[in-house]
């Protein structure tokens, strides 16, 4: 009899040890879970409207278009002509540049007369409809508030609006420009 207590005793300490085990098991998980969403909190960008990386990235319908006619650089800035040679309105465009071509244009440029002062995003105060024109002005003064002598190649985006704005994934243009100084 007393064999069998002792057997008994040590089956419910083994119970006992198991469902420790598991509570230490779902703790760890639990910890790990945390730390790895607040670590993702950080990484993400805390967006609002007027965030360019915050942009809600779709295809536009075929025939969303817009061209450079001519730019003009200067000590102010950059000047250019767009037009919309698609077929359908544009909201605004988003402009990032480079002064040196062998690199990706990740430079925005505050914009000077659009209806936000967001770096390289021209809102038009109307959108532009097909075959217009519009003039958009950026001056030399980028996001991280440096000033660009030169450009030597940009991209440029266009968005739309509707129920918020949506930048236009699939009508990229990049350009080098040539003697584009704003000394």
């Amino acid at each position: 009899m007393n064999g069998q207590l002792k057997n008994k005793m040590r089956r419910n300490k083994m119970g006992v040890s198991e469902i420790i085990s598991y509570i230490i098991l779902v703790t760890i998980t639990i910890s790990i879970s945390v730390g790895v969403y607040a670590w993702l909190r950080y990484q993400v960008p805390n967006c609002n409207e007027n965030d360019i990386d915050c942009f809600s990235p779709v295809d536009c319908p075929d025939g969303t278009s817009i061209m450079i006619n001519e730019y003009k650089c200067g000590s102010g800035g950059i000047n250019m002509t767009l037009e919309n040679n698609g077929r359908f309105n544009i909201s605004g465009v988003i402009l990032a540049v480079t002064s040196d071509s062998s690199k990706i244009p990740n430079e925005y440029l505050v914009p000077i007369g659009s209806k936000t002062i967001v770096p390289g995003e021209f809102i038009f105060h109307n959108p532009l409809n097909p075959n217009a024109e519009t003039e958009v002005k950026f001056s030399k003064k980028t996001k991280k508030n440096q000033y660009l002598t030169k450009i030597e190649e940009i991209k440029m985006q266009i968005f739309i609006s509707g129920t918020s704005r949506k930048m236009c994934k699939n009508v990229i243009i990049r350009e080098t420009l040539k003697n584009c100084n704003m000394d």
